[in-house]
């Protein structure tokens, strides 16, 4: 259930063999911005997206252009560092 610019309410039950009902609900699931990834989740989840895709030092790579954008006078060095 969405309530427009207000939350997402994010449900989830899951009923195991037994019969036995887990129910989970959050108004902001991970990575929402009332509820955001930290840093090291962040990088986590680049690395894991990136995996077989990037080889580790350019991930690295990615990363610490990613990190430093805001002084970057263009995205020339991250889009490099992106390119497989």
């Amino acid at each position: 259930v969405m309530t427009f610019g207000v939350n997402l309410n994010d449900k989830m039950e899951i009923t195991n063999s037994s019969g036995q009902r887990f129910t989970a609900e959050t108004a902001y699931p991970k990575g929402h911005q009332q509820n955001p990834l930290s840093d090291a989740e962040l990088e986590a989840k680049l690395r894991h997206l990136a995996a077989g895709t990037l080889p580790e030092p350019q991930c690295q790579e990615a990363l610490a252009q990613l990190w430093s954008l805001e002084h970057a006078p263009n995205l020339h060095q991250l889009f490099d560092s992106l390119v497989g």
